[in-house]
Formats: structure tokens, sequence, C-alpha cells
């Protein structure tokens, strides 16, 4: 399995397991497969476990006080709006071997320095990174093959992007409202550049 769907396990009565104020669901050989949520949205630093493989749906969404947040290397899917809104996150964020990110799901976390995006990475959801107003650059992994609409839409000091190679297409307001941008690297493969990007 490599994507869970939205509330998909939505339920108060499901056991989980808590380790350093994160909640899991999981199975006997691994309790930390899934990653649903903090027991606390007070929680400053994320210690997500070694063998968590997807951090779930809205599972930091609105932590205000969370500063930093280390991915281990076996995370495979993050989210929709896992990071919605953490508005401190102030941690250089290092994902080795992410293969989809959902939508929204680093939205409006102003104080992100830098992203680091690791070769097996697929796809980019809508607005995933959008408003991270302190993100200077990017680059694109060539494993990404799609990026859906506005992922870096306002993120107003972005200054250099390299994106993916093996992009056929620059979606809607990709990065619209990114004034401080000065050089971007687009593969020859790109057909069509659409509407405010």
């Amino acid at each position: 399995i490599q994507i869970v769907g939205y509330l998909a396990f939505f339920s108060e009565s499901i056991p989980y397991t808590e380790k350093d104020g994160l909640k899991y669901y999981g199975n006997k050989k691994n309790p930390y497969l899934y990653l649903i949520g903090t027991t606390s949205r007070d929680i400053i630093e994320a210690k997500i476990h070694r063998n968590c493989k997807i951090i779930g749906d809205n599972a930091f969404r609105h932590c205000d006080e969370l500063i930093s947040v280390r991915f281990p290397k076996g995370i495979t899917n993050i989210g929709s709006k896992a990071f919605y809104m953490c508005g401190n996150l102030a941690s250089e964020i290092e994902i080795p071997n992410c293969i989809i990110i959902e939508e929204y799901a680093f939205y409006r976390c102003y104080s992100i320095p830098s992203v680091e995006l690791g070769e097996g990475l697929t796809s980019i959801g809508g607005h995933a990174f959008a408003n991270c107003l302190k993100l200077t650059s990017i680059e694109i992994p060539d494993t990404v093959t799609e990026l859906e609409n506005a992922v870096f839409s306002q993120c107003q000091n972005l200054a250099s992007v390299k994106l993916s190679k093996n992009l056929n297409n620059i979606p809607y307001s990709t990065f619209a409202g990114c004034y401080s941008l000065k050089s971007i690297e687009i593969s020859k493969e790109v057909q069509t550049v659409l509407s405010g990007a």
C-alpha cells in the first residue's frame, strides 16, 4: 500500500501506538506504519519514528508551536495538509525517499528556509509549498513527472528553480506571486505552460 485516502481510518475506537507525542496506526510487525497525528497541538519538535512509512492527512495541521521535524528514510507518502499552516516550522526540510507529496502538505509554512527533495519522488500536489515565504530556491528531482496547480505560488522570496527533466507541462499558477524569481531551468520536454504559471 502506498496511498491511504482522506479519513480512511477515522475512528475513535481504533487502538493506536503513542511515542514521543505522536500517534500511529500499524500492525504487530510495525506499529509505527502510519502517523495519524499528535497528542497535543503544542508539540515543538516532531521525532517521527524510523519505521513510519506514511504521514497521514492533517497529521500536524495547525501545530503552531512546531519548530522542527526530521523525516526518516522510509517515508513514502506525505498526506494532504499534513503540515498545513505550521507557521513556525523553521527547520530545513529533507525528504529523502518520499514518492508522493499531496496537496497543501506544507501550505503556509512561512518559516521553512529550504526544501531538499530526494530522487524517487514522482508527484507534488496542488499548493503543496504555497506561501512558504522564506524558501529561496528549489530543485525538483528528475523522477517527478507531475506537478499540480499552484505548487509554489506566493513563495515571495523564491529566486531560483530547477524543474524535473521529465515534466511535460507547467501547471496553472505554479509560480504565481513569486516576485523574486530570477532564474528557472525548464526542460525541452515541456510542451505546455498554463495560465498564470
